[in-house]
């Protein structure tokens, strides 16, 4: 047990690393704007927003606005404090999964390491550094809760079980919609412990167990697309059910598993635990009983993703759980077809797929690049041309051309305009705009005017004042442009 400590503990370390290095980005400005702002902000607007006028169209108000708001409230602009509560409850999970491998049958070893391999995910310690991926992470917590403690309650545990189920249920369904997919989970379940028998009583009973938790979801449905405002999906999030389906399924499963190398090795032990359990005749039968929940799992945290025009690996995260209680079993079983005095030996192989399934080389490579750095830069060379910019003024970054950042890296910049931009993220009461314009491209209508003030987004990604000879260079063109336009109209 202290070698599976240790491995925690390093993990726990790196993720906490990266997460001192970071700061906001992508959408977290867009939230950090709405939540700072007493003017837009309410909390009964989160939960209920009843107006057609929202700025995303989804229904997240735990997972988002709720996180957000608490966030700025604990920490200010403090962006790792945000990071460390994305991690303490992507570990938290970690436990969940050894509570669950263990409810699944499965002995101490080979539930740790089911719990270390949960933690080790890519996907999750690859998108954990924004803010605005907290609602995976948070409802994936939620949903293992759920299934937990649905267990304990149909097992004859305490009533507080059974609350502490619906309660996670709503906590999953109010941090992402994938959630609505949790009755159908713990139907399956209940038929799990029913030993997934075709028997009529055995799915009555079932359907018994999870009514109540059909009845909340269906609250939430009737609230979510029958009282809530609706507003416009992006193209991004149409659903269409096609051949790319299972194309986006595979590309799923790939990403959780860190690649096909990955994917791979947990098919290898998976199978290894198979024949391991058909040879030593013990626990064949809970065995497959668990892998079949699992592979229903997997299924259903699939679902709601692989409709989606492309895989993205924020939508593998709920994949997770599932994946390390199937390895969970398959270590369960290859330790109970080996004699007693070997089995130490192999609780310490145990960790090997954890420790080699951990992020280590991406996440030091993060820590030297942080995604958040750039913003982090921008605003602080905002700041220190405070005495030299206008209250009003509109800044212009440059890019695209020879001495500047090329096209390629200029366009990572444009997410810091989105729903306000990085300047309103962290000002919400600036009169300031910004604009990101590629040289290489005529002038969108209100880019450039004689008054903006120009600054240069350099290929090491820093920013600097325009010098006058790049402006002398490259804008004349750009600004007869503007001029010719604005007569036109």
């Amino acid at each position: 047990m202290a070698a599976s400590a240790a491995l925690a503990l390093a993990m726990a370390a790196a993720a906490g690393f990266v997460a001192s290095r970071e700061w906001f980005s992508g959408d977290d400005f867009a939230f950090l704007h709405l939540v700072q702002r007493p003017d837009v902000w309410s909390w009964r607007d989160a939960y209920l927003p009843l107006g057609e006028q929202r700025f995303w169209p989804f229904y997240r108000p735990l997972g988002m606005q709720t996180y957000f708001r608490l966030g700025v409230a604990a920490f200010g602009l403090c962006a790792p404090a945000f990071f460390a509560v994305s991690l303490a409850v992507h570990f938290t999970r970690g436990l969940v999964v050894f509570r669950l491998a263990r409810q699944l049958g499965c002995d101490v070893h080979a539930a740790v390491a089911g719990g270390l391999l949960g933690v080790a995910g890519a996907a999750s310690l690859g998108e954990i550094y924004s803010g605005s991926i907290f609602h995976y992470v948070a409802a994936s917590l939620s949903s293992a809760l759920c299934v937990s403690w649905f267990l304990s309650a149909a097992r004859g545990g305490r009533g507080s079980a059974r609350l502490g189920s619906g309660i996670a249920l709503v906590a999953a369904l109010l941090c992402n919609e994938f959630a609505v997919v949790l009755p159908v989970l713990l139907f399956a379940a209940a038929l799990h412990d029913e030993g997934f028998a075709l028997r009529g009583d055995a799915w009555l009973r079932a359907a018994r167990r999870i009514a109540p938790y059909a009845l909340l979801t269906g609250a939430y449905l009737v609230l979510r697309f029958g009282v809530i405002a609706q507003t416009e999906d992006r193209v991004l999030y149409t659903q269409v059910l096609d051949a790319h389906v299972l194309r986006n399924a595979a590309a799923q499963i790939e990403l959780a598993c860190r690649g096909f190398a990955g994917l791979l090795a947990l098919a290898a032990l998976c199978l290894a635990g198979g024949v391991a359990a058909k040879r030593s005749g013990a626990g064949v039968a809970a065995a497959a009983r668990g892998a079949l929940l699992c592979a229903i799992w997997i299924a259903l945290a699939l679902a709601p993703f692989i409709v989606l025009p492309f895989p993205q690996r924020r939508f593998s995260i709920p994949l997770e759980t599932p994946l390390a209680l199937l390895a969970a079993l398959a270590f369960a079983a290859l330790g109970r077809a080996v004699a007693p005095p070997r089995r130490s030996r192999l609780a310490l192989a145990f960790l090997l797929p954890p420790l080699f399934a951990f992020p280590w080389g991406p996440l030091r490579e993060r820590a030297r690049r942080p995604d958040g750095e750039s913003p982090r830069r921008l605003i602080a060379f905002i700041e220190g041309q405070a005495a030299r910019l206008d209250p009003a003024a509109r800044l212009v970054v440059l890019y695209g051309v020879e001495g500047l950042a090329d096209q390629a890296m200029g366009e990572r910049f444009h997410d810091l305009t989105f729903g306000g931009g990085v300047l309103r993220g962290v000002k919400p009461d600036t009169q300031m705009t910004m604009s990101f314009y590629d040289l290489n491209q005529r002038p969108p209508r209100n880019v450039l005017r004689h008054d903006a003030f120009f600054v240069a987004l350099l290929p090491d990604l820093t920013v600097a004042p325009a010098e006058p000879s790049l402006l002398d260079r490259e804008l004349p063109r750009s600004l007869a442009d503007t001029d010719r336009q604005a007569a036109r109209e």
